[in-house]
């Protein structure tokens, strides 16, 4: 199954280091035999903690453009926003 898979990689900011999410949620669906595009969620985060209007839509056109890209060179059979 070939996934587009939209993540932060940590559950905590504040621990250093915390790969929580990445080990939890992304590593499985790689061990299981998938074929994984990673798509890293915390430039969006930020910007909607930060209330950074202009930087959601940054993350928004960029997160679709790379969502297309991909998809283009090869569909996807899941799209997984955590």
């Amino acid at each position: 199954m070939r996934i587009f898979q939209v993540l932060e990689q940590t559950a905590n900011g504040e621990v250093a280091g915390n790969q929580t999410w990445y080990r939890d949620l992304h590593e499985p669906l790689i061990d299981l035999g998938h074929e994984v595009v990673l798509f890293s969620a915390e430039a969006g985060r930020l910007a909607r903690q930060n209330k950074d209007r202009e930087g959601r839509a940054r993350f928004s056109r960029k997160l679709f453009e790379t969502f297309r890209r991909e998809h283009d060179r090869k569909p996807f059979d899941l799209f997984l926003p955590t």
